[in-house]
């Protein structure tokens, strides 16, 4: 039976072109896209990804971005989800919110917490919680997040102590890859391909 794997997060599961943030790489390059191709027919990769979105503030800037908010609504268009991954809280640290690493942490937190609480007729979902990519300090939107590398990396901690709190699966991008050069946050091609390819192994192993 084939296994559908929900892909929720921000403007590196969007796949946003570094060198143009208002580009999108190529479905083939982005990570959900070598993720399909690696793991084949057997499974449906769904991409929710969405530039800007949060885990759970209210961005007045554009369309609604709140993760928390719009993730249940996610899962139940999708169901029935085998597997969901969040990866999210890179937003979360831009200037405008005022926001700590463990502000954004008891947030995820709550977030996790109520998707283990929804209820699939048949099918078990199981969730992976990501740790996002460190932002680098010499990024090009300085005004928006500023020196933000330490704090960026205080999440993969953060985000384990979650992991383990609800006996759900963790993966980190902090020592796997850095952000590309052009802007400081988001993921190159290269960046892509290394992610999809350690994601596709995790996945086979905790879904076989």
């Amino acid at each position: 039976m084939m296994k559908n794997i929900l892909c929720f997060g921000d403007s590196n599961t969007y796949g946003s072109n570094p060198l143009d943030e208002e580009a999108r790489l190529p479905i083939n390059v982005r990570w959900t896209g070598v993720l399909q191709n690696i793991l084949g027919k057997d499974y449906r990769i769904i991409e929710e990804g969405l530039g800007g979105r949060t885990v759970a503030m209210e961005d007045t800037i554009g369309v609604s971005k709140n993760g928390k908010a719009q993730i249940m609504t996610c899962i139940y268009s999708h169901a029935p989800i085998d597997l969901a991954i969040i990866m999210l809280g890179t937003n979360d640290m831009k200037h405008r919110f005022s926001l700590t690493a463990r502000d954004i942490s008891l947030a995820m937190n709550d977030l996790i917490a109520n998707v283990l609480n929804i209820k699939q007729k048949d099918c078990t979902m199981k969730i992976m919680l990501v740790a996002p990519v460190a932002i680098s300090d010499e990024t090009t939107s300085g005004e928006t997040f500023g020196s933000k590398n330490k704090m960026s990396r205080q999440l993969t901690p953060l985000y384990k102590e979650i992991a383990i709190k609800h006996g759900i699966e963790f993966f980190t991008l902090l020592d796997l890859v850095e952000p590309s050069k052009s802007d400081g946050i988001h993921l190159d091609p290269e960046s892509h391909e290394i992610v999809g390819v350690a994601m596709a192994k995790k996945i086979k192993d905790i879904l076989n």
